[in-house]
């Protein structure tokens, strides 16, 4: 993948990023039909790669990867090990958009000024290559893997100078990653930190009017291709909320694909939801007035036991999420475990506090994170 960073730069006329389908021969990696790419201004280079065990389709990581132009070392990266603080800067070593996108990782050859991952060993200013005059440049990509296995990705780039008129790009503000921002309008405020961007920010806004079921403007606040690195705080004025359901109301953002949405916390005050966000997107008030909902997966008709050393429930919620569950057994409190991923809460009876061959009452109470609770009551013999 080719893409243009500067506002003057472009590949094939274009200001887009290309991708390139990649063929192997004689020992190297190259461009399908080895073209001399045309290309101006600053120039980043990224890669879609994986390793292979032998005998094995599974995909691992490359250990090493270098970026020469003209045979100049311009780039080095060499993961063996990092902190798991800088886990989330991975969504600047990568090209955030097409994964959002197409699910693929193209790994950059360059780095964002706010990319702070500590395994950069080698890099030339930013990393990318500065396309002026007339001429053609050779570019390797060489990989590694664990093992000094390597790769070489060849390719050719002809500097040629803009000849076309570049499309006018609209925005509303211009956010800075190294400061403190503030965007704010009758209906919103959003304050992104220091840090929280990895490069310099056209920020694009705008609004639609209410969904039936929605209680404010939906907001679109960006695009979710672009990543923070940190939470952002956001106010949304609330529209047309009856008072009586000030408590259930929160915050949602919305795909604006499938048009499913799911919760984004928040809580109502003077009119406004306010919450931290960690995505941009589209963002909308809903209510959450719904119980969860608990399934007994242990106990039939409220009275059977079918598993002799454990109680099980699955429970779920629509919207704002489980905050609470409280069991209880005999009348003292009784531990639950919550396998979240699979939606599943479990008690185990305990030999030295549980007592057999006798009735018992059991009452489960689920609760959101908007108060509404769900009861589930059984009386059973074990």
């Amino acid at each position: 993948m080719m893409t243009p960073i500067s506002e003057d730069s472009y590949v094939i006329d274009d200001t887009r990023k290309r991708r390139f389908p990649i063929v192997f021969y004689d020992g190297k990696y190259h461009i399908k039909n080895n073209p001399a790419v045309p290309v101006y201004g600053e120039i980043g280079f990224a890669i879609e790669t994986n390793d292979y065990l032998n005998d094995s389709w599974n995909k691992c990581g490359i250990n090493l990867i270098e970026l020469y132009v003209d045979d100049e070392l311009y780039f080095s990266h060499q993961i063996s090990r990092f902190s798991f603080d800088e886990s989330r800067y991975i969504n600047s070593l990568i090209d955030y958009e097409t994964y959002i996108g197409l699910r693929r990782r193209f790994q950059k050859t360059w780095v964002e000024p706010g990319n702070k991952l500590s395994t950069y060993k080698f890099v030339k200013g930013t990393g990318t290559f500065i396309a002026e005059g007339d001429a053609t440049h050779k570019i390797q990509i060489v990989l590694k893997d664990t093992y000094g296995n390597s790769s070489t990705l060849e390719f050719k780039v002809k500097s040629k100078p803009n000849t076309f008129n570049k499309p006018t790009e609209t925005f509303v503000k211009e956010f800075n990653y190294n400061s403190d921002n503030l965007f704010r309008t009758g209906d919103i405020q959003l304050e992104i930190p220091k840090g929280a961007l990895y490069k310099n920010l056209k920020f694009q806004y705008k609004t639609i009017p209410a969904a039936p079921g929605f209680y404010s403007e939906r907001h679109i606040i960006h695009n979710n291709s672009v990543p923070l690195h940190s939470s952002v705080d956001i106010k949304i004025r609330v529209k047309n909320l009856p008072s009586e359901l000030e408590s259930k109301a929160l915050l949602v953002v919305i795909d604006d694909n499938t048009e499913r949405y799911w919760a984004a916390g928040g809580k109502f005050e003077d009119g406004w939801i306010t919450s931290k966000i960690r995505i941009f997107g589209d963002y909308s008030v809903k209510i959450d007035t719904i119980p969860p909902t608990i399934k007994p997966l242990s106990i039939k008709k409220n009275t059977t036991l079918t598993e002799s050393n454990r109680i099980r429930f699955k429970i779920s919620d629509d919207l704002a999420g489980i905050e609470k569950i409280e069991g209880i057994l005999d009348g003292k409190w009784a531990l639950f475990e919550y396998d979240a991923k699979r939606k599943i809460i479990t008690h185990k009876f305990d030999k030295e506090r549980f007592t057999f061959n006798k009735e018992h009452q059991l009452v489960l109470t689920v609760s959101d994170y908007r108060g509404n609770k769900a009861i589930y009551k059984a009386t059973f013999w074990r």
